[in-house]
């Protein structure tokens, strides 16, 4: 994927969050529109979602980076991280605002509810980008780890906001079912819950309790476990279906695999403690975030099937 300078990208994410304006004078025209061309234009829900998620899993990342560099863990190396996070965070919100074929979106966004709700999460975001631009600038005025934390939870929740839009508009028959369309996001779901995890367990360990708390560390290992669980069995009563072909199954079960030794090592976070732990916890994280990395794309093919 080609990434776009920081300058560039916000430059224009300003001109097309400004159309919001325009869009919404004409917004229910726009979606009877949109709803019409799903019978000859393909509208990418599928693809949204995922890259809907591809952000929320970033912010997340960007905030276990961020911790791991204010706790001197390699700090170059987790602040290459940052930087590369948030190129790719810019580089994803644009997609979603004026599509990109490289990430499977070819039609621009012209829905005014999710064109509000990309222009709430880009305020957020704005914010969250300046504190950790400072963090790696060295300064230490209105930028430190508490803010830092405070920022990506507002993000996280504004991630989820635009998701739960976007599931809503494009669970477009036969494109899109709605039950395809819930799986997909429990699916997308669980890479934002690995690194959650780790940035939760990173602020039990070095103390951070802004950034993370041993309440809300169980509470997303649970989350992720079930999930896991929903995907490999489904969950009717939830919209969850099964594993809807024997590949997807196959690379379900090697997730659970990981995921049971990662738990070993998540066993033991009971408090403040070695920063090389956390660091041990977020590789295997990431690592699980990769196999779920290889794992969607099965998924959305497969929820192109009635097509």
């Amino acid at each position: 994927m080609r990434i776009l300078t920081a300058k560039k990208t916000h430059t224009r994410l300003r001109h097309a969050l400004c159309m919001f304006a325009v869009v919404a004078t004409t917004g229910s025209t726009a979606i009877a529109q949109g709803t019409s061309q799903s019978a000859g234009v393909y509208l990418a829900g599928a693809e949204r979602i995922v890259v809907g998620d591809d952000i929320r899993s970033l912010s997340q990342q960007i905030a276990v980076a961020a911790c791991l560099h204010d706790a001197n863990v390699d700090a170059n190396t987790y602040g290459t991280v940052m930087t590369q996070s948030m190129a790719e965070y810019d580089a994803l919100m644009d997609a979603l605002i004026n599509g990109n074929p490289a990430v499977g979106i070819d039609v621009a966004e012209d829905d005014r509810k999710i064109l509000a709700a990309l222009r709430g999460l880009s305020l957020q975001w704005d914010r969250f980008n300046a504190a950790v631009d400072a963090k790696l600038a060295g300064s230490t005025e209105g930028s430190g780890p508490d803010f830092v934390s405070r920022q990506n939870l507002n993000v996280m929740h504004s991630s989820k906001y635009l998701i739960s839009e976007l599931i809503s508009r494009y669970s477009i028959p036969p494109a899109l079912l709605q039950s395809d369309a819930f799986t997909l996001n429990i699916a997308t779901r669980q890479r934002s819950l690995a690194m959650q995890i780790a940035k939760e367990a990173c602020g039990v360990i070095t103390g951070n309790r802004t950034l993370g708390n041993q309440n809300r560390l169980e509470n997303a290992m649970t989350r992720f476990d079930l999930s896991l669980t929903a995907l490999v069995n489904g969950f009717p009563a939830a919209g969850v279906s099964p594993a809807p072909t024997p590949e997807i199954r196959s690379d379900l079960t090697d997730i659970m695999a990981t995921w049971t030794t990662a738990k070993t090592q998540l066993g033991t976070v009971s408090g403040p403690g070695d920063a090389a732990t956390a660091a041990r916890i977020y590789e295997q994280m990431r690592d699980i975030s990769g196999q779920l990395d290889n794992l969607i794309p099965l998924y959305v093919t497969a929820s192109k099937s009635g097509i």
